[in-house]
């Protein structure tokens, strides 16, 4: 896990870390990885989402990545100096710091 910088759980079974290139699904049982997100530069954090996809945030963007891996959605942050954390809350909005 080199440059892990955030690591949230998803199932009993299951842990997403994120990484400088994305992220990786990773087995409790193991640690083996089950799953490598792609397509973000300099991923701060990354969980799971309300509904069951994932949340990825890196310095300047926000994504929505589906269980299988396809990006739903990729948005650029702006006015934020440097993004270091994201969550979802039960409301369905997205905070970041």
């Amino acid at each position: 896990m080199k440059g892990a910088r955030d690591i949230s759980l998803l199932d009993k079974d299951r842990v997403i870390v994120s990484n400088n290139g994305g992220a990786n699904i990773h087995s409790l049982k193991d640690g083996s990885v089950l799953q490598e997100i792609r397509g973000f530069k300099g991923v701060q954090s990354a969980s799971k989402t309300i509904d069951g996809n994932i949340l990825i945030a890196s310095a300047t963007q926000l994504g929505i990545i589906s269980p299988t891996g396809d990006i739903i959605k990729k948005n650029t942050i702006k006015k934020v100096g440097h993004n270091r954390l994201a969550r979802q809350l039960k409301s369905g909005n997205i905070v970041y710091a």
